[in-house]
């Protein structure tokens, strides 16, 4: 499955038949679930549309994104937010580069979704 839409379904949007039609269509996530596209947003180059859809979804899981350049390129961790015996932030062992930051993120997300575990609650 392409990273796009790994990460649009990750984050609730669902590819189904449309009604009445013969295509495939994406449906936005709650509260948005009647609107209708045929392709979902470009997660990999908007930041944008990471903020909007993408980091809702981390932030239910009380998980936070870090950022930075390095010479390899941009780097981006995910980490907890709960403060763990007087340290602020644990980090989980997603760490990734990237040539942009949009894609940089997008990988982190990535291997969240394959090797963490993080239920919704």
């Amino acid at each position: 499955m392409e990273l796009n839409e790994k990460l649009a379904k990750w984050a609730g949007f669902r590819h189904e038949k449309a009604p009445y039609w013969t295509d495939m269509i994406w449906y936005y996530p709650e509260p948005h679930q009647t609107c209708m596209c045929y392709s979902p947003p470009d997660f990999t180059t908007d930041l944008n549309a990471q903020v909007k859809w993408l980091w809702p979804e981390l932030l239910k899981r009380n998980l936070y994104i870090g950022i930075g350049a390095d010479k390899k390129g941009w780097e981006c961790w995910i980490f907890e937010g709960e403060p763990i015996e007087g340290d602020p932030f644990q980090e989980y062992k997603v760490k990734v580069f990237a040539d942009t930051p949009a894609m940089a993120i997008c990988k982190a997300i990535e291997t969240l979704i394959e090797e963490v575990s993080c239920p919704k609650e």
